[in-house]
């Protein structure tokens, strides 16, 4: 993914907050939707800065994440297959800014999307995937 995708990415993600009117949503919908998630991007996140990095950010994550989650518009909730893609976009704009808080660039924050979001969708399919640091040459297995 290039800065001007991601860009793009976030930008719609980010106008799609301003429509507003979630609130009621976020709060009675399924909590653990993004359980998966959080353990996966800890997993990349961990590979990349450590355990101790990535439980420090993690944390920013999810407290970021918290705040944007009841500004999400409410687009007719399970009726609405896009509404989970709207959960996840929320929470991919929450990495993005804790990362970008931390003064990591808008390109790592793509690469640790990108790659639990790859990672994400083979491991949900009960597949096993290797996770290489971008600046290492030592893989984590993701279980």
């Amino acid at each position: 993914m290039n800065r001007r995708r991601f860009l793009k990415a976030s930008a719609i993600t980010a106008g799609a907050l301003a429509i507003g009117g979630g609130a009621i949503y976020a709060i009675t919908r399924d909590s653990d939707i993004l359980h998966d998630h959080f353990q996966g991007t800890e997993k990349v996140l961990a590979a990349r800065f450590g355990k101790r990095r990535a439980s420090s950010l993690m944390k920013g994550i999810r407290q970021e994440y918290g705040a944007l989650a009841p500004e999400m518009p409410y687009i007719g909730g399970e009726e609405n297959m896009f509404t989970e893609w709207l959960t996840y976009g929320v929470y991919y704009l929450a990495v993005y800014r804790v990362l970008k808080a931390e003064r990591h660039s808008v390109e790592e924050a793509g690469k640790v999307s990108l790659t639990h979001s790859r990672t994400w969708r083979i491991i949900r399919s009960g597949c096993f995937v290797s996770l290489e640091a971008s600046n290492t040459t030592n893989s984590t297995w993701v279980n």
